[in-house]
C-alpha cells in the first residue's frame, strides 16, 4: 500500500506528491467505522466487510496532474 484515505462524506480523495508509477485502486466498505478491514466470523455469522477494486491500472507520471473518477456503488 502506497497511499489511503478514510473517507466519510462524498467529497474528493486527493494524494498528492506519490511516486510517477502504474497503481491498482481498492476501495473498502467500513461498515462498523473501524478504520480496518474485518474478515468474517464464521461463528459469528458476520460476513467480510465489501472490497471494490478500480477495473483500470492507474498510470501516474512525472510531472502530470492526474485525475481518476470512480462512482462507487453501493
Amino acid at each position: 500500500m502506497i497511499a489511503s484515505s478514510i473517507m466519510n462524506n462524498d467529497s474528493p480523495v486527493l494524494f498528492d506528491a506519490i511516486e510517477p508509477n502504474i497503481y491498482s485502486l481498492r476501495v473498502i466498505y467500513d461498515d462498523n467505522k473501524n478504520g480496518i478491514w474485518d474478515t468474517g466470523n464464521y461463528l459469528e455469522k458476520t460476513q467480510a466487510e465489501q472490497v471494490q477494486y478500480y477495473p483500470k491500472t492507474i498510470d501516474v507520471r512525472a510531472n502530470w496532474d492526474v485525475e481518476q473518477e470512480y462512482i462507487l456503488e453501493n
